[in-house]
């Protein structure tokens, strides 16, 4: 793993346990300064509360989504809770101690109505995460749900960031991307949503000492599946910002950790810089079914399309033309349709994860050397 020296002027005290910089929400918070902890991993948990939807304003701009509302809020009240419980269970037996929790993003469902609706939903939805009692700091990214409908962007600035904020013991954000240290890793949010967010990590990265990166955003980088188009930058007049991406994240042998799309992947990207790790998944529940775990590089390709044949039938040609390009820079591939969290666990260098699967979470679904399948 590559170890980067800052250009500018910094201090690192004894060990790595704290460090000063002058860059805005650069790496001067720090959670703690061990080089053996774990985390967990949540996604896409959709929060939803019937109440806090104005539906008649709905039923005018968003008909198509009543339906997804109701079930969204069924899953809060019926599923959401033991997936929790069983997050905190894994938590109690992880070792190393578990320092924080990440969440990649769509905390919530969004689409309420107005802006009072809005701060009230994502209220609610913090204080249902940290009523879970999972022991540890919270901490999250933008998701296009966490902002979606009038007065959301407000509502997720005024609630969700500056909650955020206190988890990491600032007072504030100025920013929706921002960075912390724990030991010797640095972790990256990335505001998938902020065209500007490449300037401020590769900015982020020439002023931190780290020994590993990982960054945390909610679309995926690289497609993994059917719906190939809905990743970070996908748009022709961003190909370089894109491109930039690619290759700092290759340079620095990066793990993402991403969701959106409701399903598992693990995949590593080879590029011109190097190479880097994708691993996505989702805490939303789905109905139990048996689900089919799709392994090796060579299962990745424009037949992933496949799976869902209906989808977006006028984009399926540039949807396949596009996974036919990633193709021959895919070294390892896994994917399933399911949904639950991880558990990833630092070991000095070592670097560890456990999937579990949120219909039987006793015991992981997968267990990966994320260090191993970097090399």
């Amino acid at each position: 793993m590559p170890t980067h020296l800052n250009r500018r002027e910094f201090t690192v005290a004894v060990g790595g346990a704290t460090l000063a910089s002058a860059f805005p929400n650069a790496a001067a918070a720090t959670l703690g300064d061990g080089n053996e902890f774990s985390f967990l991993v949540l996604g896409d948990t959709h929060f939803d509360r019937i109440e806090h939807h104005d539906l008649e304003w709905m039923k005018q701009h968003f008909t198509k989504d009543l339906s997804q509302v109701e079930n969204y809020c069924r899953i809060t009240q019926d599923a959401l809770p033991q997936l929790l419980a069983a997050a905190k269970q894994q938590l109690s037996n992880s070792q190393p101690a578990t320092a924080f929790a990440l969440h990649v993003g769509d905390l919530v469902e969004g689409i309420c109505g107005n802006r009072e609706l809005a701060v009230r939903h994502c209220a609610e939805a913090w204080d249902f995460f940290k009523d879970a009692n999972l022991g540890v700091p919270l901490l999250m990214t933008k998701g296009n749900h966490d902002i979606t409908g009038p007065g959301a962007t407000e509502a997720y600035a005024e609630v969700l960031l500056q909650k955020t904020a206190a988890e990491l013991g600032r007072k504030s954000l100025d920013r929706t991307s921002y960075s912390f240290r724990h030991g010797h890793i640095l972790f990256a949010v990335f505001d998938a949503y902020d065209r500007s967010a490449i300037d401020w990590l590769e900015e982020l990265v020439a002023t931190t000492e780290f020994r590993q990166l990982f960054v945390l955003m909610h679309l995926p980088v690289i497609p993994y599946n059917a719906r190939a188009k809905w990743r970070v930058y996908d748009n022709e007049n961003l190909a370089d910002k894109q491109q930039r991406l690619v290759d700092l994240l290759g340079q620095y042998h990066a793990i993402v950790l991403c969701g959106h799309l409701h399903k598992y992947s693990v995949l590593v990207r080879l590029c011109r810089t190097g190479k880097f790790l994708q691993l996505a998944l989702s805490s939303v529940a789905k109905d139990s079914r048996s689900a089919r775990l799709i392994s090796g590089a060579d299962k990745y390709g424009p037949e992933l399309t496949d799976s869902e044949p209906a989808f977006s039938r006028d984009s399926l040609a540039a949807r396949k033309s596009l996974l036919a390009a990633e193709q021959p820079f895919i070294e390892y591939f896994e994917y399933v349709d399911n949904s639950g969290f991880a558990v990833i666990s630092v070991n000095g260098t070592e670097i560890y994860a456990n999937i579990y699967d949120s219909a039987k979470p006793e015991q992981p679904m997968r267990s990966l050397s994320l260090s191993k399948l970097l090399g």
